[in-house]
């Protein structure tokens, strides 16, 4: 019998450990199938990019005072 996805409970051929190298870093190390693994980074990614997230005023989009109608995302270069 293989392993158990930690997630979602299947037991399915890609269900293998994901060390720290490959869980986002809000996640755990654990049994995972590949689908929950991506949607963990996924979400990760989600709460992540509202670092890079800005309204008119200059608040991020973690900000109680954020704006999401005029909202723009830092430019990086």
């Amino acid at each position: 019998m293989g392993d158990r996805c930690e997630m979602c409970g299947n037991v399915r051929r890609d269900v293998k450990f994901r060390d720290e190298y490959e869980v986002p870093e809000n996640a755990e190390e654990g049994y995972y199938c590949d689908e929950c693994l991506e949607d963990m980074i996924d979400g990760w990614w989600a709460e992540e990019q509202k670092a890079y997230e800005y309204d008119n005023e200059g608040n991020r989009a973690d900000s109680p005072d954020y704006n999401e109608d005029n909202s723009w995302f830092e430019d990086s270069d």
